[in-house]
């Protein structure tokens, strides 16, 4: 499950959603049962809520919301694969896709936080990122276009030159 998760998350990445939608459906078989809980879970519901969010499924954004907000404080960890940064992130995905905004920024700004503290930049720049392009939409420009420049200076410091694209884009 943590792959097809992780395939579905690179779909929402890349802005297929007929494909992340194929990867997320297989996953989403009687509100996830069949997503074990074990070492991947928090992992594994993290790039799903991401995948969610990018599908704004608000049914099922509210199952994931609602069982990987206990895990906030944790890291989206696969213990040999990968390291995701905050579960605050996914999290405040979701919380927009619900549309609370206020709950969603709450998230993405403890996501933001968190992965600071680790030295984790690139997904402290994904969850500014995140909550910057939630605030475009909900018309907060000036507050929007600070969190998507810090991001895009962060990103632009790693070379993750593509990301701070999509920062530049959405301010444009």
């Amino acid at each position: 499950p943590s792959v097809q998760a992780a395939l579905a998350g690179l779909y929402a990445d890349a802005g297929d959603a007929p494909r992340c939608r194929t990867a997320f459906e297989a996953l989403t078989a009687d509100d996830f049962a069949t997503i074990p809980f074990d070492d991947m879970w928090v992992l594994t519901m993290g790039l799903l809520g991401h995948a969610c969010a990018f599908l704004r499924d608000r049914q099922r954004a509210a199952v994931i919301h609602e069982r990987l907000a206990p895990y906030a404080h944790r890291n989206q960890v696969g213990p040999l694969e990968a390291s995701l940064g905050s579960a605050a992130r996914p999290l405040g995905e979701l919380a927009a896709t619900l549309g609370d905004t206020d709950l969603a920024a709450s998230w993405f700004q403890r996501a933001a936080d968190a992965d600071d503290y680790l030295g984790a930049a690139p997904w402290a720049a994904h969850a500014r990122r995140a909550h910057g392009a939630m605030l475009l939409t909900a018309g907060q420009t000036a507050a929007a276009e600070e969190l998507l420049d810090r991001a895009a200076t962060t990103y632009r410091a790693l070379g993750m030159n593509a990301w701070a694209e999509r920062c530049a884009v959405a301010v444009a």
